[in-house]
């Protein structure tokens, strides 16, 4: 049996064992593993069980909490934020839509995957409180990111990469959305200092990891040629210039000048060719066929909607496009016959979750910003982790602009994490109001 499935099985339950034993936070490691080393999705899966790796990994999380709840801090129940009601309440009008969804099969298949994304937050939520967790976590998904890299990196050196990757991000567009979030949390780890190890040689070695590890994700996101997940990037680029910490700012700039010399020196012409079909359609040229197809899709869609404001359930845009579209923009379906998915995840609620949908996808949206904008600068060990988490989300929401992110679990990350990061900043805000005035209620 080769090492791979020994070193797979060996991490994964060495995971769950320290999350009883040890805390929580390390339950995130086996779903990572389930993630980006999913045996389904990898060569090594055929000398393994059929299991349901990444649920087997929630449950044991959700467990271990429970088991050690008393080294968590107490906090804003779960479902007092923003963000775990407006999933809960998106799931639960998924289900109310079951009765008139257009495919029965796909409407509950959706519906069930948004409603284990709430079991996903309140786990994310729950377990990272502190500098080592959030730690822990954005190493977790550089090195599980790393490894698919390794394999984008073998899987053609020319064209666009398909069927690389986990579940939920084979194809090209949204792996490289992906890998274009997990590329900020790596570079943010760039930034921190070391508030981690007490062997600075420990640190050193980490950072070495972490260096490497972006550098062949980064290749990642190119090597996709996904015109949406690089401006998803230049967006998250842009918000991290305006909310940057003064204490990093002078390695900020220098670290962006060497991304964008070794971007420009080492991205292959097939990228920029594809890129530049971007600034042909601002500046009035004729739109590539790709990008056009996707006007063409969103006016369908719109017309879609004011057929039933209600929602046509999931994946009705892909049921009633032949009603909508030429042939000329259908493809085929692996479920046989011809249908188009939608490429925009406003659109995708708009159409099949209706006016509920959109508004709860805009209040997610709302929510951020808002919270982006109100976030204190003054932890800068924490705040390198708000600066990751902020930039991810201007990423994923501009990307998702061109391509339908709506079930991507990376976002479920971002949010839970940004939840955390409130929570943590209002129970610091409480620790200084007691400092100074130590006769108040606790």
């Amino acid at each position: 049996m080769p090492l791979t499935v020994f070193g797979f099985v060996g991490l994964y339950f060495s995971g769950i064992y320290m999350a009883f034993t040890r805390h929580p936070v390390w339950g995130l490691l086996p779903y990572c593993l389930a993630l980006y080393l999913s045996p389904a999705h990898n060569w090594f899966g055929s000398y393994l069980p059929d299991l349901r790796w990444s649920l087997l990994a929630s449950i044991c999380a959700v467990l271990s909490i429970f088991f050690n709840g008393s080294k968590l801090p107490a906090k804003t129940h779960w479902l007092k934020t923003g963000p775990a009601r407006i999933i809960l309440c998106y799931s639960l009008w998924m289900w109310i839509q079951y009765p008139w969804a257009l495919s029965k099969d796909m409407h509950i298949e959706g519906t069930v995957l948004i409603t284990k994304y709430l079991l996903l937050y309140y786990i994310i939520y729950k377990v990272l409180n502190t500098d080592a967790d959030f730690f822990k976590f954005f190493l977790f998904n550089i090195f599980g990111s790393y490894y698919v890299s390794t394999r984008v990196l073998a899987y053609s050196l020319s064209g666009r990469v398909e069927g690389v990757g986990g579940p939920g991000m084979s194809d090209s567009n949204t792996l490289g959305m992906h890998m274009s979030l997990i590329l900020i949390f790596a570079a943010m780890m760039l930034l921190k200092k070391n508030t981690i190890f007490a062997n600075r040689l420990y640190w050193r070695m980490c950072q070495f990891a972490i260096f490497v590890s972006a550098v062949y994700i980064a290749n990642a996101v190119v090597q996709t040629i996904s015109r949406s997940a690089v401006l998803g990037l230049v967006a998250g680029g842009m918000l991290l210039i305006v909310i940057k910490h003064r204490t990093v700012k002078k390695k900020f700039y220098l670290y962006l000048v060497f991304a964008f010399a070794g971007l420009i020196y080492f991205t292959p012409y097939t990228f920029w060719e594809r890129l530049n079909t971007i600034t042909e359609a601002v500046q009035g040229e004729e739109v590539e066929a790709s990008a056009y197809s996707r006007l063409v899709i969103a006016s369908a869609q719109w017309k879609m909607f004011k057929e039933n404001i209600f929602g046509n359930g999931h994946r009705g845009t892909q049921v009633l496009s032949p009603y909508y579209l030429g042939d000329e923009y259908l493809a085929t379906l692996y479920t046989g016959g011809r249908g188009r998915s939608s490429h925009c995840t406003f659109l995708t609620s708009l159409v099949e979750q209706g006016v509920p949908g959109a508004l709860l996808y805009l209040m997610m949206v709302f929510w951020g910003i808002k919270t982006i904008f109100s976030y204190r600068k003054k932890d800068p060990v924490m705040y390198l982790y708000f600066m990751g988490v902020s930039a991810s989300l201007a990423a994923i929401f501009v990307s998702g602009i061109f391509v339908d992110y709506l079930k991507s679990e990376v976002q479920i990350y971002c949010f839970a994490m940004l939840a955390s990061l409130k929570e943590f900043q209002m129970r610091q805000q409480y620790q200084e109001s007691l400092s100074q005035n130590p006769t108040a209620p606790s």
